[in-house]
């Protein structure tokens, strides 16, 4: 497998750009702005049922009425989707690059036989379905048949495209070993960089808070691990801002949140930057699964980019970066965290270092370098 850039592919190309996924994300501003740039010309196409693809908790309620109602939903979109699809990439040969945004697995599917037609596919793998909701999730058991399908699905889409884009160099390593195909395939590592607003976003006139910890929580995230620090003694005098819902965290652990946490359960993408700036200091991600280890996570790269140091788990982000505004701990450790982040916010003078760092980071993307090309000299070619 030949590793190559985004920007060296998208380069003169018309790209007919199917866009799945979540467009408030970080990924997703990042791909638009780089399709924009980098090609000649640019299609887009959203899929009619976009917004029912999303796993929702709804398709496994217990309530069977409404569980019934939402998988026909599914389903109805999923023909329509795959009818559309395959017309509209039948009807555009002049098109050089078919581009399928993440979840790409499933654009593959619904483009399909249509897409085998098409000169060059470009795939966001992102990382792997079976990786995340089974292996991560655990939303699904090993050994079960749906966990057999989602990896042959990521397996046939490494297996058929042009070019395939991961967001860490382990995901590339890990992935592309379950490659079976004997043709040539190129890839790229794609590392989050934020959008606009997190740029130019000017600092806060608020009195500080001292932490926040967001986003969607997963078991990647640690979430179990970052309450249990809020709720230590020895963080009592700390104030904490935590935003976000999810798979790991209950209604139970909302109700017992101590006084010194603000919770808010959903804040606008667009809003989000200038709450950042309302912190001494951010946390990353603790999970201990092997895809909480391989990821650059993409709420580390916004909060250093608005000069806001981290704390996170070490991993491939600690493996190919040093001096950007990160305290690298231990995964899957409360005791790890706690000890960080008191001795992080105790040293005025370690802190104000970090922020030198995070600053610096910041310039760096602000001069157009893309992440992958702001880490130490070993990084793999």
């Amino acid at each position: 497998m030949r590793s190559t850039s985004l920007r060296e592919v998208l380069a003169g190309q018309k790209v007919f750009w199917v866009q799945f996924g979540d467009g408030n994300h970080s990924r997703s501003f990042q791909i638009e702005r780089q399709l924009a740039k980098h090609s000649e010309k640019l299609t887009t196409i959203t899929p009619l049922g976009k917004s029912h693809y999303q796993l929702s908790t709804v398709v496994f309620s217990k309530r069977r009425l409404r569980r019934v109602l939402e998988i026909t939903r599914l389903f109805g979109s999923l023909i329509a989707d795959w009818v559309l699809l395959n017309y509209r990439v039948l009807s555009a040969p002049k098109s050089n690059i078919f581009f399928l945004s993440h979840p790409s697995q499933l654009a593959f599917l619904l483009c399909f036989p249509a897409i085998y037609f098409r000169k060059r596919i470009v795939a966001d793998f992102y990382t792997g379905l079976h990786d995340t909701l089974v292996l991560d999730r655990a939303m699904f058991r090993e050994n079960s048949l749906t966990a057999s399908f989602l990896l042959a699905l990521d397996k046939l889409l490494l297996n058929h495209t042009d070019v395939v884009l991961f967001d860490s160099f382990s995901n590339q390593r890990h992935f592309t070993s379950l490659a079976s195909t004997k043709t040539e395939i190129e890839s790229a590592v794609l590392y989050p960089t934020p959008p606009e607003f997190f740029l130019k976003t000017s600092k806060s006139q608020r009195e500080k808070r001292d932490v926040i910890f967001y986003g969607k929580f997963s078991p990647l995230q640690g979430v179990e691990h970052v309450l249990e620090v809020m709720s230590a003694e020895s963080c009592r005098h700390l104030e904490f801002t935590l935003i976000g819902s999810g798979q790991t965290f209950t209604q139970g652990q909302l109700s017992n949140l101590p006084e010194n946490v603000h919770y808010l359960p959903w804040l606008d993408y667009e809003e989000l930057a200038g709450v950042v700036t309302e912190h001494r200091l951010a946390l990353g991600v603790f999970g201990a699964s092997r895809k909480a280890k391989a990821v650059f996570p993409n709420k580390v790269v916004e909060c250093l980019s608005l000069g806001v140091p981290v704390i996170t788990g070490k991993g491939d982000i600690s493996t190919f970066f040093d001096a950007i505004g990160c305290v690298f701990v231990e995964n899957n450790s409360s005791a790890a965290i706690e000890h960080a982040l008191l001795d992080t916010l105790g040293d005025r003078k370690g802190l104000d270092r970090l922020r030198r760092e995070a600053g610096t980071f910041r310039e760096r993307l602000l001069s157009g370098l893309q992440v992958d090309e702001l880490g130490k000299n070993s990084l793999p070619d």
